[in-house]
């Protein structure tokens, strides 16, 4: 039988082609060559023009084809190439920054913050606004203009809320609250209506891309807690208590040898009582302190080993897993109530007040922060032991004089 199509049938094919949203004739025409072929080879089979035509045309999404067109004239243009080329190249090179910076942070290396800042920002308004626009551009019925935009604005403020947070900035809870709202009343409700829109199999550069930052943001959620200059601010701050310590402790030592003296043996049991607790108060907390160190393999906070001075899990299980925390305030209160009991004189209790704020509620509820990292719960300690020796030393100088 002759399989071979009227030219009257195939301008029939021509128009329906037409008709269907083909413009551009190059592609018109291999689509006919292609639909002419496939209604041949039906022919064959010993069906007339009119049900093999009608078969092939059942079998071909006819909604797909006006994307092929777009899609077709998008690869010819250029400019739009060579953007989507540079769309690409670029966020490779911000998410290469990002990932680097992260590094840095996570090691406490200098230059961290200089480096996340520009991967942050290279990908909030270069990389994002143009695969986005691209992405728009792409589509051949420009349906979703408005999720677009939502999403990019989500993302927006979701990624300068994480950079806020590495970074310490001021801000950052109004960002998130910020961010939170706009994806919970703006993006996923979009997300949801247009979901099961358009199904791709295709793997997604740009979508790798915001899955690597995705990771790269989560894990600094969870882990990251302060950033160097912080972290050497508390441990400068715990050394130079540790040194003023040292200094009372000994100007201490020497008033309680006065005991012995026979001018200063009136509030002798006094002195002794004080002195005894300061010491078995300050003791448990050099433990804790030491403790502290050695879960992390530091003989010291002086070696500079920065690494481990963020964990948050250390101090977790040092102060509060083994109850430590609740000893030490125990202690504290402790110790407060016999200084207390034994100095009559306001104006020096007053001061012995401000020397043991830490058996206060304000600095109960600081030391109940169970997310404090290491350096930050060793400097607490550190002011803890020092309030001990100031405040000894104020009492046992007014009972000696007095």
């Amino acid at each position: 039988m002759n399989s071979a199509i009227s030219d009257k049938n195939i301008e029939l094919i021509k128009s329906d082609i037409r008709d269907i949203g083909i413009s551009y004739e190059s592609l018109l025409d291999d689509i006919l060559d292609h639909i002419c072929c496939m209604v041949e080879d039906e022919m064959e089979s010993g069906k007339d023009f009119n049900s093999s035509y009608s078969d092939v045309m059942d079998s071909i999404d006819k909604k797909q084809i006006p994307d092929i067109q777009h899609q077709t004239l998008l690869l010819l243009d250029k400019k739009f190439q060579k953007m989507k080329n540079f769309t690409y190249r670029f966020g490779l090179i911000s998410t290469f920054i990002l990932v680097v910076g992260a590094v840095f942070k996570i090691l406490h290396w200098p230059g961290a913050g200089i480096l996340l800042t520009l991967g942050f920002l290279f990908i909030m308004f270069v990389f994002l606004p143009l695969y986005l626009y691209g992405n728009y551009k792409e589509q051949s019925e420009r349906k979703n203009s408005v999720y677009q935009i939502v999403g990019y604005i989500t993302l927006l403020f979701l990624l300068a809320a994480a950079m806020f947070k590495i970074q310490h900035w001021q801000g950052t809870g109004l960002i998130i609250e910020i961010a939170m709202a706009v994806l919970v009343i703006g993006f996923l409700p979009l997300y949801v209506a247009n979901a099961f829109q358009k199904a791709s199999k295709r793997v997604n550069l740009p979508y790798i891309i915001m899955v690597v930052v995705g990771i790269v943001l989560i894990s600094f959620f969870f882990h990251v807690r302060m950033g160097l200059e912080r972290m050497e601010t508390y441990r400068d701050a715990a050394v130079e208590n540790i040194t003023v310590t040292e200094l009372v402790t000994e100007k201490t030592a020497g008033l309680v040898k006065l005991t012995d003296d026979s001018l200063f043996t009136g509030n002798k049991d006094l002195v002794y009582r004080i002195h005894e607790k300061a010491i078995e108060l300050r003791v448990y907390a050099e433990d804790l302190q030491n403790e502290l160190l050695s879960r992390v393999d530091l003989r010291s906070l002086q070696d500079r080993d920065m690494v481990n001075m963020d964990s948050k899990l250390v101090p977790h299980q040092v102060l509060y897993q083994s109850g430590a925390r609740e000893e030490l305030l125990r202690k504290s209160k402790e110790y407060a109530i016999l200084l207390e009991e034994t100095i009559d004189n306001d104006l020096v209790m007053g001061q012995i007040r401000d020397h043991i704020e830490f058996t206060g509620k304000v600095w109960n509820d600081e030391l109940g922060e169970q997310e404090s990292a290491l350096v930050l719960s060793y400097y607490k300690l550190s002011d803890v032991i020092k309030g001990i020796a100031l405040s000894e030393y104020v009492a046992i100088a007014y009972l000696l004089h007095h």
